[in-house]
């Protein structure tokens, strides 16, 4: 019976090439997954969860036009209001939730609860990603938002 012996001959630079491919073909990037979640098609509770804490105002958009905010403008959800700051002016706004139909893209209708302020413009939740929270204002006439992030 023969014995057959493969020889595996390399020149030095292929050999370490070799061990680099080998060594992190079983590596994976440790990225952080993203989180996303819908919230206007969330019971009220976890609206609620999601938006509670301190909230840095840092755009709003609508139409062409998108505004960004100073880094110190923000926002604050409480129970049954929020207070935005700016400097050293403080502004407390009550308001109560109702629930509403609201637009969804492609012109398909969604009922939300929309944060519902006398006398103002009255805001849905549309998502959080990772920290970052968007914000509709309830209209009938053209779309309009904000972005805020969440201050840790």
């Amino acid at each position: 019976m023969k014995r057959i012996v493969a020889s595996l001959t390399l020149p030095p630079i292929g050999l370490v090439f070799l061990c680099i491919c080998l060594g992190t073909a079983g590596c994976k990037k440790d990225e952080p997954e993203e989180e996303f979640m819908t919230l206007y098609d969330k019971p009220l509770s976890t609206i609620q969860n999601c938006i509670l804490g301190k909230w840095n105002w840092y755009t709003s958009y609508g139409g062409y036009v998108a505004v960004s905010y100073p880094e110190n403008v923000f926002v604050e959800f409480k129970d049954d209001h929020y207070i935005t700051t700016y400097k050293d002016l403080r502004d407390t706004v009550y308001f109560s939730w109702e629930k509403r139909e609201i637009p969804t893209g492609d012109y398909a209708k969604n009922e939300t609860y929309v944060l519902s302020k006398k006398d103002s413009e009255n805001w849905f939740f549309e998502t959080i990603r990772n920290d970052t929270l968007s914000v509709s204002v309830y209209t009938t006439s053209y779309p309009r938002g904000y972005g805020f992030v969440r201050v840790k």
